[in-house]
């Protein structure tokens, strides 16, 4: 699977994600004055925009070398720390 088509699949999955968030925002704010209404509006298009930018950092920060291993490490790290926890009790 080529780049373009993994960031055209994530793209959609957001947007779909986007839209449902949307809906809850509107239902959620339907009693509120329309002045809060538009401003319950406009937070939601800015967080939609700012988690289409996460996309691409996250797209760009996989295509670094090591970064699989690096985060591998970290989970690994964080099981054991998990367990250890665990353990104590």
């Amino acid at each position: 699977m080529g780049l373009i088509e993994s960031i055209i699949k994530i793209l959609l999955v957001n947007l779909i994600l986007s839209g449902d968030n949307a809906v809850v925002i509107t239902l959620a704010s339907r009693r509120l004055s329309d002045h809060l209404k538009k401003v319950a509006v406009i937070w939601e298009i800015l967080r939609a925009i700012v988690r289409m930018l996460f996309v691409f950092i996250v797209l760009y920060l996989l295509k670094l070398p090591f970064i699989h291993l690096i985060g591998g490490i970290l989970l690994l790290i964080v099981a054991y720390k998990l367990l250890e926890d665990k353990q104590g009790e």
